[in-house]
């Protein structure tokens, strides 16, 4: 008897001390949004559900778009949803991208913060515990992401023969700046299916880029630098799954719409990065390649010399991009203009090979050299934000 008052006085004081600590049971305790987004994959969604359900964290509602599938997924959805009704939210819609489902999803969910996932990968059992508590303790942090481990489809671990994936993911965390410098020359590092994010980012940055198949988290990313600090805990909190054959969309596969969708990046990150990253270093290589950093330039222009610098071949697009439109906008150049399209014309697809092969032309480099003075970019006028570097 006086073993059970002692518990029943331990469990009232420890109650009442987190409550003198919180103060609010339901900030202690806020509820968490999972967005699942699917297309297909209906043989491995069922491990992504069961990864939430068992989360160790208790106050979770777990949404799953399915985005138009056409294999066996509804039926899987529908039998977890029957089982765990007050726990599960599906959505289905016509097939529209993975940007379109995330936002969907998001737009319904109930929770303070919203946990991204993807249909295959798997969530460790305290994933949800210790990115919420992070966020919690750590008011300026919008996103925060984990580390992850490597499964193949078959859901063992990838230990060996990683190639381009061992590269990519699972960085150290750094600091804004550094964080910015680093998209800027050599893109993201992130994995978004490991990301907790305070829902009131999304009301500062906007709904995912429609048009974005494989870049929408990393454009997410970029704009939420802008009002938030993104940490990165070196925990593995995630199992991600990685096709070695080529299947996950930001795999080498999928360079050229890749390289494509850094058109929707580049500008934000450039602005962000020139608000947030060390002044000094980013001047330093402007400067290195003709830009006065005491003077304004429209961003475009400082996104294609940036291009220009080495190991920056995710704003080559850009760059291109930009030197067509200033040959549109000063037809004088035609002999240059017609070996620029002739050379684009040549390519059947825009890799970095093709790519390349523009940056190196005579027209491209020739453009450069006429863009140097600051009054070539007199036709832009105020179609381009103009930004101070000092």
């Amino acid at each position: 008897m006086l073993n059970l008052f002692c518990i029943l006085c331990l469990g009232w004081v420890r109650t009442s001390f987190e409550v003198v600590i919180c103060g609010d049971f339901m900030k202690c305790n806020p509820k968490i949004s999972a967005v699942i987004t699917s297309y297909n994959r209906g043989n491995l969604l069922g491990e992504t559900i069961d990864s939430f359900l068992a989360q160790n964290y208790s106050n979770l509602e777990i949404i799953i778009v399915d985005d138009g599938s056409t294999d066996n997924s509804r039926e899987v959805i529908q039998r977890f949803a029957a089982r765990y009704p007050d726990k599960i939210k599906y959505i289905f819609q016509e097939n529209r991208g993975p940007s379109i489902a995330a936002s969907r999803g998001i737009g319904i969910a109930e929770g303070d913060f919203i946990a991204l996932s993807s249909n295959d990968d798997v969530s460790c059992p305290d994933r949800i515990g210790k990115t919420l508590t992070y966020l919690q303790q750590n008011p300026q942090v919008g996103i925060v992401c984990t580390h992850v481990s490597f499964i193949d489809e078959d859901s063992k671990p990838v230990l060996n023969s990683l190639g381009w994936w061992g590269g990519l993911l699972n960085h150290p965390n750094r600091t804004r700046s550094k964080m910015l410098l680093h998209f800027l020359r050599h893109g993201n590092y992130l994995a978004s299916p490991t990301a907790l994010v305070r829902k009131e980012v999304f009301e500062k940055t906007g709904p995912f880029h429609p048009a974005s198949l494989q870049a929408q988290d990393f454009i997410l990313i970029v704009r939420a630098l802008e009002f938030y600090e993104i940490h990165l805990l070196e925990d593995k909190l995630v199992n991600y799954r990685v096709y070695l054959g080529g299947g996950n969309l930001s795999s080498p596969a999928n360079e050229l719409r890749g390289y494509n969708e850094w058109n929707f990046i580049a500008p934000d990150l450039l602005r962000i990065t020139c608000l947030y990253a060390d002044k000094l270093d980013l001047c330093e290589e402007l400067r290195r390649n003709g830009v006065d950093p005491s003077q304004e330039w429209p961003i475009e222009f400082l996104v294609f010399k940036l291009a220009m610098l080495p190991n920056t071949k995710f704003l080559y697009p850009s760059a291109i991009q930009f030197i067509a439109k200033f040959f549109s906008l000063n037809p004088q150049y035609t002999d240059l203009i017609k070996e620029f399209n002739r050379i684009c014309a040549q390519a059947d697809t825009f890799g970095a090979v093709e790519i390349k092969r523009i940056c190196n032309s005579r027209a491209f480099r020739t453009g450069q050299i006429a863009l140097a003075p600051a009054r070539a970019l007199r036709n832009f006028g105020k179609k381009l934000v103009r930004l101070p570097l000092t």
